[in-house]
């Protein structure tokens, strides 16, 4: 919003999707609703590959703009990261991994 962007076009979802495969289908029911041409898609930088991957994979029929994350250098300190952060790019690989497996991406 304080970059401009109108309050009524952000949609944020109420109810949080099981999986980023089923969020990615709940998200493609809403644009398809709202027939617009393309879409900025916000998520953690982590998971973003996921989604991007999964979204390309089953939906390119719409475009969903994905932003880089300039800021984001903490993979080039891994080894130096608490655990907890350790975690999460673990459990991203593995999903991507997961995801391949089960063509979803």
């Amino acid at each position: 919003i304080s970059n401009g962007i109108e309050k009524d076009i952000i949609k944020i979802e109420k109810k949080l999707p099981g999986s980023t495969h089923e969020g990615v289908e709940m998200a493609y029911k809403e644009i398809l609703d709202i027939k617009d041409q393309s879409f900025l898609v916000i998520t953690s930088p982590f998971h973003s590959y996921r989604l991007k991957k999964t979204w390309e994979k089953n939906y390119n029929n719409i475009k969903v703009i994905f932003p880089t994350y300039d800021n984001h250098d903490e993979v080039k300190y891994f080894f130096n990261m608490p655990y907890d952060k350790i975690k999460v790019i673990i459990y991203e690989y593995l999903a991507v991994i997961h995801n391949y497996l089960n063509e979803r991406i």
